[in-house]
């Protein structure tokens, strides 16, 4: 499924590439009333990762997949969003013990960012960002004998709140640019967990299956500042 989206997003940014090169040769400049620059960047970490296999790509703590900024052409401030998901599924079993496990993770930011014209090729900025964050953990685990067992874990965290964000861009074309970026996020939420263990009470008659579940919850307070290894490539229309 991940070589499928990487290809999927080979082609379409392809595309996008050619119809902006067939625009960019019937205009020679853009035009003079144009209010506002959009501005589309996609992570790119993952598929140098597939790409280059001589262990060179650094590994990126940057859940921000898809990019989107919006600026006025004369001030260059603009807003920004940024939105990532990730699902892992892993599947054990040993004809006694049955695991299934579940994880899923949602990203979100929205802010305000400008951004500066350093030459004809280099851009920098900067920008403020809200952050909001959820992962769930799902295990199932199911244990075969004479009493059989089921155990579902469920780990659920949540983050929110916001920080600084800095950023370059470097223009390979009028219209494709490459860059990456660094933040210094503030977050606070809490980490909830909890278990249900489902088996059979020999105690009672017709031993009937009985559930315990216990739930604890940990808040969470941190700061968490990240390295410009993220590459984006980015689209400007």
């Amino acid at each position: 499924m991940i070589k499928q989206l990487i290809f999927s997003t080979i082609a379409i940014t392809t595309l996008i590439n050619s119809v902006n090169a067939q625009k960019a040769n019937q205009l020679t400049d853009e035009p003079k009333d144009k209010r506002f620059e959009h501005y589309v960047g996609v992570q790119v970490n993952p598929l140098l990762r597939q790409l280059l296999t001589i262990g060179t790509i650094p590994s990126v703590n940057n859940p921000f997949l898809l990019n989107y900024s919006l600026n006025n052409t004369k001030s260059r401030w603009g807003i920004h969003g940024g939105v990532g998901f990730n699902l892992i599924q892993l599947k054990d079993n040993d004809d006694i013990t049955d695991r299934k496990t579940l994880i899923t993770t949602v990203s979100s930011r929205i802010g305000l960012d400008r951004y500066y014209d350093l030459s004809s090729r280099w851009q920098v900025g900067f920008g403020i960002d809200g952050i909001y964050q959820l992962s769930e953990n799902i295990t199932n685990t199911q244990v075969v004998s004479f009493d059989t067992i089921d155990v579902e874990n469920r780990i659920t965290t949540q983050r929110s709140g916001g920080g600084l964000r800095g950023f370059a861009r470097f223009k390979l074309s009028e219209r494709v640019m490459i860059g990456t970026e660094s933040t210094l996020y503030y977050q606070f939420g809490f980490n909830k967990n909890e278990s249900k263990i489902t088996s059979r009470d020999f105690n009672q008659p017709g031993a009937p299956k009985v559930t315990v579940s216990t739930s604890t919850v940990q808040q969470l307070i941190e700061s968490q500042f990240s390295l410009p290894v993220a590459i984006y490539l980015a689209f400007k229309f």
